[in-house]
């Protein structure tokens, strides 16, 4: 059963910095980390809510957690989990690229456009 005060990823404690697949802690992780409830240890907790529209590679990576640690979520709805710093750069890699250079050359072919249209 997984309880918010723990990495969805790695099974870490969000307040004291545990690996909870090694040790057990005291701590209450049935309440959402904050900054004020958690130790120095642990510098930066990242809620997420899972989506089944979201990225197949993020849906995957949520998929083989859920299966590996037997967390037991349908995956068809949605739910709300969290991650370490190091998970969720694990995952956060997993999203779709979006490039500024990108951005900028479909504004200046937007600008391009505009103008054509204006003369």
């Amino acid at each position: 059963m997984y309880k918010i005060g723990t990495c969805f990823g790695c099974q870490k404690c969000l307040y004291c910095g545990v690996n909870l697949k090694i040790e057990i802690c005291n701590c209450n992780k049935t309440a959402k980390p904050s900054k004020k409830n958690r130790t120095d240890l642990v510098k930066n907790a990242f809620t997420r809510v899972f989506s089944p529209i979201s990225n197949p590679k993020q849906i995957d990576f949520i998929k083989n957690k859920n299966d590996s640690f037997a967390y037991g979520f349908d995956l068809a709805k949605g739910f709300q989990f969290s991650f370490c710093s190091t998970c969720n750069s694990s995952y956060q890699r997993l999203s779709d690229k979006k490039s500024k250079s990108n951005k900028k050359v479909r504004t200046s072919e937007n600008v391009i456009q505009l103008e054509k249209t204006l003369k």
